[in-house]
């Protein structure tokens, strides 16, 4: 579980998480804005401040960090059969 604050200027600030691209494994469980705890959906636009607690592999935290500073790659991640 890795947590990530969600700065003022952030190409996350003022999106929706689903327009993020994340990695098909990540899975975003909770955001902590203010005192108030919000329970994320894909339509869940995130906003400066907010504590954003993100499930996924070790190796995803790089990759997590430069969406929610800088933005999703132009490219999209390969489709996952389950």
């Amino acid at each position: 579980l890795m947590e990530f604050e969600i700065r003022e200027g952030d190409a996350a600030a003022g999106k929706r998480i689903r327009e993020l691209n994340l990695p098909p494994d990540c899975l975003v469980v909770a955001i902590r804005r203010g005192g108030s705890l919000v329970v994320p959906r894909g339509n869940t636009i995130l906003m400066a401040g907010d504590k954003v607690e993100v499930l996924a592999d070790e190796t995803d935290e790089d990759t997590l960090r430069r969406i929610f500073r800088f933005g999703p790659s132009e490219e999209k991640p390969e489709e996952v059969e389950y």
